[in-house]
């Protein structure tokens, strides 16, 4: 799909019953904004946000924005399952020969790498030149 925060897509519902929607995806703006509010989500997609610092977006843009920051913190893989790409230098390679280490060697934080791109101070998951958009790299 994207590139960064919008590698995947999230569909949300009130109920099972109810229709599934497709989350927009975020921008590098909207997750700096999210990373200083706390705010408890009312279920309305189509809400405004009402929050000092103020946001950009309605709720759906919020949640969004959470859900791109708890994914990028918690997808974790063992060390050494994949491989870095040659040209980007990023996670994706599977590895042809991966052997599992024992189970009390992963107990070991070093054991494990994010599975996702950091999502870095400014928002994005790379850092842009000067006089670059910010916000086209999602």
């Amino acid at each position: 799909r994207g590139l960064g925060a919008n590698t995947n897509s999230y569909w949300v519902c009130n109920t099972l019953l109810t229709r599934w929607t497709r989350l927009p995806d975020v921008t590098p703006k909207q997750v700096r904004q999210a990373r200083s509010i706390k705010r408890l989500f009312s279920g309305d997609l189509d809400a405004e946000v009402f929050t000092h610092p103020a946001f950009d977006g309605s709720e759906a843009h919020l949640l969004r924005a959470q859900i791109a920051r708890i994914s990028a913190a918690t997808h974790v893989i063992p060390s050494g399952v994949l491989a870095l790409e040659d040209e980007t230098k990023q996670l994706g390679l599977p590895q042809d020969r991966y052997e599992p280490k024992p189970c009390a060697d992963m107990l070991a934080l070093e054991e494990w790498v994010h599975a996702q791109s950091f999502l870095l101070p400014p928002g994005g998951t790379r850092w842009t030149v000067s006089g670059e958009d910010p916000e086209q790299e999602t």
